[in-house]
């Protein structure tokens, strides 16, 4: 009778759920895994255990709530995406290779490798998922005077081109920039000058 009755919980004991395995364990031993056993995991994660987590953080069971959450704040920080373990980055270290602004310097903005990068509905998936977890779909203002910078200087494999991309982005993303550094970037010499004919319709001689 006493064994149809007993439960390991009456000892204290509790059944292991995988996001605790990962936040005990493997997140540990990262940075010496293969970088294909990264991707495995990194796809498992994200087609299983990163929407299961997600669902837990609504049930308000504080046990199930807490393990959930502290699973996906350490991958957000996880030093994961690289194919050198000795420097490894985490995904809020990476950038949305799809804006274009982050392609004027890959020394500022390291995209994800190319494995996540393989185009069709695999590559939406991988960037949803990153930019769940942090991926930067956005510069500082600092970074952007950095790159206006880099144009004035010429720096850029195409200035012009660089410039051009620097104010369509500055135009679609001016909401996120304070008043102040507006202001302040108008006046860099970064605007491409058209060359015009000779105006003798305007001054004849």
């Amino acid at each position: 009778q006493w064994k149809h009755n007993f439960e390991p919980s009456d000892l204290g004991v509790h059944e292991i759920q995988p996001e605790e395995v990962y936040t005990e364990f493997i997140f540990n031993t990262f940075s010496s895994l293969t970088e294909q056993q990264r991707y495995s995991h990194l796809k498992y994660i994200r087609d299983v255990l990163y929407g299961e987590c997600c669902r837990k953080l609504h049930i308000r069971t504080v046990p199930i709530y807490v393990k959930a959450q502290e699973f996906i704040n350490k991958l957000k920080i996880l030093k994961c995406l690289g194919p050198d373990c000795s420097q490894l980055k985490a995904i809020s270290d990476m950038c949305d290779h799809t804006i274009n602004v982050f392609s004027l310097s890959s020394e500022l903005f390291p995209f994800l490798p190319e494995y996540f990068r393989s185009g069709g509905k695999e590559e939406e998936r991988w960037l949803k998922f990153f930019r769940e977890l942090g991926l930067k779909v956005c510069i500082t203002e600092a970074d952007f005077v950095q790159l206006v910078q880099k144009v004035i200087r010429g720096q850029c494999d195409d200035p012009k081109k660089a410039s051009n991309i620097l104010i369509q982005f500055l135009y679609d993303y001016h909401q996120q920039f304070t008043s102040d550094f507006l202001s302040r970037i108008s006046d860099f010499p970064f605007v491409p000058v058209k060359e015009l004919k000779h105006l003798t319709w305007i001054a004849p001689a």
